[in-house]
């Protein structure tokens, strides 16, 4: 069995990586940051953009590459820490690493179209964030050709589920508000984070016994969710009246905001533009690869857990989508 090095082991998507990991995994945890002791698991002491000597394993492992900047907060940008932090670790990486899984996002593809965006579509990115996602996507591409070794590009849109401050407090904060971000026919797809690290098992599998691939999956339900079923799926779980305003078109809100010169102002601005646009994939690789299963459920019945699970728990932690 394969062993896991994983990189942002105390976040959204790396704890329930965690909690779903079969075999030995040795984590990269920043200093103040703790994960649940558990056997087999070792911390290693660092943060990106360096990375510790003693971090890999001494048996073939698979790097799951999880830490990424997603907020701005210092104003520093995202290039230091998700393309220079990336490319150290490809530089550190040795002989025993069998293949790297990455956890980008559909930003990559960059606005929203009207038809859900595929593995194909052009790489577009529109923000700094998503800029960095994509840079950092072609250097771990590159590094993989490059040794013969296995790489998994992973592009979800929405991801939630145990840990979400994102996606379902967002919608949810919006309701009580009677506010609504998008038409009713807005649609999004969405994966729970629990299922999210099903398929990253499922493609560590996948290294240990085919030929190499390199390859970008988009991750989500075959189906995307629209905006009406998740406002009633949250206003009956929560106990929330209806919407009385919908924000269908957000372009002239979202460009006021942006015109101001502030990192809140533009988050929120980008986070407009987000929610109030059907965000959909296309996951026919996915989908053919894993077959049916985890990627096949119903996603209202997946938002309905979700939204159970934030009324019993409303500020779960977690570092965002």
């Amino acid at each position: 069995m394969l062993q896991i090095a994983l990189l942002g082991g105390t976040g959204f998507v790396g704890s329930a990586v965690l909690r779903t990991a079969a075999g030995a995994a040795r984590c990269l945890l920043r200093a103040g940051r703790e994960i649940a002791p558990a056997p087999n698991r070792i911390v290693v002491r660092g943060a990106l953009p360096e990375v510790p000597r003693d971090f890999f394993p001494k048996a073939p492992y698979v790097l799951l590459h999880f830490a990424t900047k997603q907020r701005d907060l210092d104003g520093t940008g995202f290039q230091r820490i998700n393309v220079g932090g990336t490319r150290q670790v490809m530089q550190s990486l040795d002989d025993r690493c069998r293949g790297i899984i990455y956890g980008s996002s559909m930003s990559v593809y960059g606005p929203p179209s009207s038809s859900p965006a595929a593995e194909g579509a052009p790489i577009r990115p529109a923000t700094p964030l998503a800029h960095s996602r994509a840079e950092a996507e072609d250097v771990i591409l590159r590094f993989a050709s490059e040794r013969k070794i296995h790489a998994y590009i992973l592009r979800p849109r929405f991801i939630i589920g145990q840990g979400d401050r994102f996606i379902v407090p967002t919608m949810a904060n919006s309701l009580a508000r009677r506010l609504q971000l998008g038409a009713d026919t807005t649609r999004y797809s969405i994966i729970d984070v629990d299922d999210y690290a099903k398929v990253v098992a499922w493609l560590v599998q996948r290294i240990a016994s085919t030929t190499v691939e390199q390859l970008a999956y988009n991750v989500a339900y075959t189906r995307p969710i629209a905006l009406s079923d998740a406002t009633t799926i949250l206003g009956r779980t929560l106990g929330l009246p209806p919407p009385l305003i919908r924000i269908g078109n957000p372009g002239v809100i979202s460009s006021a905001l942006s015109s101001v010169p502030t990192r809140l102002t533009q988050a929120w601005a980008e986070r407009l533009a987000l929610m109030a646009n059907s965000q959909c994939m296309d996951i026919g690789r996915l989908r053919t690869a894993m077959g049916t299963g985890i990627v096949t459920q119903q996603p209202e019945d997946v938002f309905y857990r979700a939204a159970c699970a934030y009324a019993e728990n409303p500020h779960g932690a977690s570092t965002g989508p």
